[in-house]
């Protein structure tokens, strides 16, 4: 533990806080939101590919750098993780690449045991990636994505490998049923911590037609949604893009009233400290607004946190 100065903190340029430009911040804590069938694997691939390539990421998004990308997937076997990866390289006109390490493990990965958070720390330490993605939470714990705490000390091994390897991690996760009509955030399947730990979140639905769109929210950065992404597969290779560049930006000039209410869910309760951290709202002011909040019926207090007024 150290107290430092201003001065001494240290501070990233607007170019150099990002892993990938508008996607992914530089040892950030980020996690993938995905429907069934919304090619959260291929996107993952895709993304890994880019940055260790350093290739623009969807064909839009621009790394920073070529650098060291580590990936453990559990669904799917090394022979469709290969194929898939041969594909997106021959896209891109690359034939192999030495920055992409993919973790494989028979005996699985278990984040919430002591002897799986040494193991894959050992194989970061190896290989010093700059970008750890972890497919799926479900695969990596058996803690009840229902029980903050539970989860919560899952999460903390995570921010323990970010600040111990400097590295950013992407964790995947599912969404809730029928929530792709909600903000990205409310979408994760589980406890409202998993909302209130993450830096980033990434979204990927599919609407009735089939076209699958990608929605970004950052705390300390714009966000935005509805990004149309495009999947081809032809003798040409695996193309995985963004078929428009003009997006919809969202949180333009909120109050800080409609910040709470935006964060707040109807049928998943946010306690007080989850609240300030996805708001960055200091808890004394947070209060006073939720207190407001409350008597005019846009919020409902429960036991085990805040939800939106008239909540079921």
């Amino acid at each position: 533990m150290k107290i430092k100065g201003v001065d001494e903190l240290n501070a990233f340029t607007d170019e150099s806080k990002w892993l990938v430009r508008d996607l992914l911040l530089r040892q950030g804590l980020s996690i993938l939101a995905a429907s069934p069938k919304s090619t959260k694997s291929f996107f993952c691939l895709e993304l890994c590919v880019s940055i260790a390539a350093n290739t623009d990421t969807l064909g839009h998004y621009k790394s920073s750098e070529a650098c060291r990308v580590l990936y453990f997937g559990a669904e799917d076997t090394e022979g469709i993780i290969h194929e898939r990866l041969t594909g997106l390289l021959k896209a891109k006109g690359h034939t192999g690449i030495d920055n992409l390490g993919i973790l494989t493990s028979p005996e699985g990965l278990r984040l919430d045991t002591d002897e799986g958070y040494t193991s894959l720390g050992k194989q970061i330490e190896l290989f010093r990636p700059k970008l750890v993605v972890l497919d799926c939470l479900y695969a990596i714990s058996r803690a009840s994505e229902n029980d903050s705490g539970s989860i919560l000390s899952v999460l903390e091994k995570l921010r323990l490998i970010r600040e111990r390897y400097r590295t950013a991690v992407l964790l995947v996760h599912h969404t809730s049923k029928d929530s792709d009509s909600k903000r990205v955030g409310e979408r994760l399947r589980g406890s409202s911590a998993l909302y209130g730990f993450f830096e980033t979140i990434l979204g990927l639905r599919r609407d009735q037609a089939g076209t699958i769109f990608l929605d970004v929210e950052h705390r300390a950065a714009p966000s935005f949604q509805n990004v149309p992404i495009e999947l081809k597969a032809d003798a040409s290779g695996i193309s995985y893009k963004v078929v428009a560049v003009t997006v919809e930006k969202f949180q333009g000039h909120l109050t800080v009233e409609d910040k709470v209410i935006e964060c707040v869910q109807y049928r998943i309760p946010m306690s007080l400290e989850c609240l300030a951290q996805r708001t960055n709202i200091a808890p004394t002011e947070l209060r006073k607004i939720i207190y407001g909040l409350l008597k005019i019926g846009k919020l409902t207090w429960t036991k085990q946190g805040y939800l939106r007024g008239g909540a079921q």
